[in-house]
């Protein structure tokens, strides 16, 4: 298997999985900054079209992972 295989596309269309919403702003219009040591994360996944994997993985799938942190202070 090459390493080229396992490339990322250009083109991610990202499907948002879950989300904290602890830096949610709830009070639009306000110049109000969240609270110190606030955090935030998002779990994003991509799964590949089987047509682009078939030949390569005829008996699997494969999905990409995003994982999106901050932290405010």
């Amino acid at each position: 298997m090459t390493s080229q295989a396992l490339t990322l596309p250009l083109d991610i269309t990202w499907q948002r999985l879950a989300y904290s919403r602890d830096m949610i702003d709830n009070n639009f219009g306000n110049l109000d900054f969240p609270p110190k040591w606030r955090s935030s994360m998002t779990v994003y996944s991509y799964v590949v079209p089987k047509e682009q994997t078939a030949e390569s993985y005829p008996n699997g799938r494969i999905v990409y992972m995003r994982l999106t942190c901050s932290v405010t202070w």
